[in-house]
Parts: structure tokens; sequence; C-alpha cells
């Protein structure tokens, strides 16, 4: 009898609480959750009130995309891209919501479904500047660079250098041209957004790049070095000051980096493959081995991994186990049309025919 009492109170009170929140109505929620993340920048809360409003109106589109926008600001990108999703088909004509899309999905990675989005918004919205810049990342991303180039060079146009985001614009024309390999005209954008942000740890990481391509590795290790004061646990750039170092022929050292790399995140692919070839040079092949292991291990698809794997087996005079690891890198290199692998696989396939010949 007592436990039917307590249900009854208990479902009692659930209707109370559902007729109170309906009383109330969705906006009350929407309120309520708009102050708890923009005044209190208390998340969670803000997510469970916009939740409380779709529970009353299901096919809120604001609601939707207000908590969309509150799950990106958590780091929950696939809830709010959901919500987004929800609030776009409730309200099609919302077409600023495609650049918040596209914005989730760029970070999401899927820089496709990104430029589909950043095109829906430049459809109504041509000439904006974020919108051409991160359209432009995208195409970036998956090597479209002709097209990125269009889109950067575009803003460019429609901005005055005294605008926040042109640095921006001009690390990513700085890219773009370091990906072509024209160098100078990299650093010549390069400095042009340092000289607009001299704090903007993406263009003093890619000077450093560009300088070290371009066959000035002090200069680059300067902004290596100054790139590292400001995040001195970037694995990117932690890897560049090691090859650098490997590269004056300071092999000891390096070695640190890539041992801090792979502290900080042991799915980071260079920071093995890189310790490998410091080992390599240091005259430690087993443990050069088992470096160029792992890397293979994080990606098979790693043709040099696979090369200097060859080259080691060799030094070691595992004869067998070194012949598969080249034929390895040959098939790898030819199925990923690697170009800068595509030289040194051809060496290594007439090294090898040569040796089927002697064998006859």
């Amino acid at each position: 009898m007592q436990i039917l009492f307590l249900n009854f109170i208990f479902y009692n009170s659930d209707n109370i609480i559902w007729e109170v929140m309906q009383s109330k109505g969705a906006h009350f929620y929407i309120e309520m959750g708009i102050q708890k993340w923009l005044k209190d920048k208390n998340y969670f809360r803000a997510i469970d009130l916009f939740s409380k409003a779709l529970k009353i109106e299901p096919h809120n589109s604001d609601a939707h995309l207000l908590r969309g926008a509150v799950y990106v600001e958590v780091g929950e990108l696939d809830h709010a891209l959901k919500d987004y999703d929800k609030s776009l088909a409730y309200n099609p004509k919302n077409i600023g919501l495609f650049f918040d899309k596209g914005g989730v999905l760029l970070d999401l990675g899927e820089y496709d479904k990104a430029i589909l989005c950043y095109e829906k918004f430049l459809e109504t919205e041509p000439n904006d500047v974020e919108t051409l810049y991160f359209n432009g990342l995208a195409h970036h991303f998956i090597g479209k660079n002709k097209t990125a180039q269009k889109c950067i060079d575009k803003a460019l146009t429609l901005i005055e250098k005294s605008n926040e985001f042109y640095p921006n614009l001009c690390t990513a024309k700085g890219e773009i041209l370091f990906y072509f390999k024209k160098y100078q005209k990299a650093i010549k954008y390069f400095n042009m957004a340092l000289e607009s942000n001299p704090q903007s740890i993406i263009a003093i990481y890619n000077m450093g790049r560009v300088l070290y391509e371009n066959k000035n590795p002090k200069e680059s290790f300067k902004y290596i070095e100054a790139a590292l004061e400001i995040e001195p646990d970037d694995t990117d750039i932690l890897n560049y000051k090691g090859i650098i170092l490997m590269d004056t022929g300071n092999i000891e050292e390096p070695i640190l980096c890539f041992e801090k790399i792979i502290k900080l995140d042991a799915s980071y692919l260079p920071g093995w493959y890189n310790k490998g070839l410091a080992l390599k040079l240091l005259g430690k092949p087993e443990e050069a081995l088992k470096h160029f292991n792992e890397a293979i291990r994080l990606n098979i698809e790693c043709e040099w991994a696979w090369y200097n794997k060859g080259n080691v087996l060799s030094d070691i005079g595992q004869e067998e186990d070194a012949l598969i690891a080249y034929k390895t890198f040959i098939e790898v290199t030819n199925r990923n049309k690697s170009s800068d692998a595509k030289s040194t696989a051809n060496k290594v396939k007439k090294y090898l025919n040569q040796l089927l010949d002697n064998d006859k």
C-alpha cells in the first residue's frame, strides 16, 4: 500500500512539474538558457534549459540552434551538429546557420561537407570575408589549393589592413604559397601577418617552416624557438625544432624533442618516425627499428617509415626482412602516388631488380 502511495506521489509530482513547465512556455526556458549561457557561463545548465524548451516545443528551431551553439562551447561537436541540422530542418531560411554548421564540420575534419555549407552561405553573402577565409581553409585541407587561393585572394581585396582578421588571411595565403613551393612569396605574406599581429603563433611557426625549406635553418630556428615560447608543448613546433637540430648535426638534443612529443601525444607519428631517424644516426639500429615499427603501426601507409625500416634491417644483416620492407615501401608509394617518395622508390626498385639478376 505504501509503495502504491509513493508511486502516486511521484506520478502526480511529474504531472505537476510538466504543467508548470507548459504554463511557463518554451520561450521562458529559452530566455533563461540564454542568460545562463552568456551571462553566467553556466553551459550545462543552459543546455538543460534549452532541452526543457524543446520538451515543450520539439520543433522550436531557435532552441535547437541555441543548444547547438552551447554544445560547441563545451566541445560536444557531434551533438551540436545534430541540433544545427534540426534547426535548419525546421527553419531552412536561416541561411546564417550554414556558416556555424560549416565551422563545426571544419573542426570535425569533414571538409567536403564544410565546403557545401560555406558555399550555401556565400550564395547569399558572396563577400563575407570570414566565410571566404574558412572556405579557403577547407579547400586547402583537401588539397584544392587553386580554389583555396581564389577564396583567400578575394577576401584580401575586401578587408582593411587594420581589420583583426587580416593577419589570418595573410597567413592562409602564405600557407598556400608554401604548398606551391613559392617560398619567397610565402615569406612576404607571413611577414605581412606578423606586422599586423606580432604574436600570431601560426604566422611565427609558418615563417620558421618556410625559412627552413628555403635553406635558411639558422633564421628558421629563431622563429621556431619564438613559437615555442608561446606554445612550449605544441607537438608540430617541437617536431620542427628537432628536425632543424638534426640537420645541424646535433643528434642528442633532437631526441629530447621527440621524446617530449611522444610523452605529450603517443599517437603523434612524426615523433616516433623522427626519433627513429635520430637513433639510426646515433648508430642504434635496434632502437631505431622499434620506432619505425611504431610509426608503421600508427599508419601502415607511412612510406618513409617502411623505407627506413628496410635500411635499418639491411644494416643489421636481416636482408630478407629488409627486402620485404623495401617492397612494401614501393607498393605504398605507388598506391598513395607519393611524389616526394617516387624518385627514391624508383632507385629502390632498380636495386631490387639488380639483386634478382645477381641471383639468377
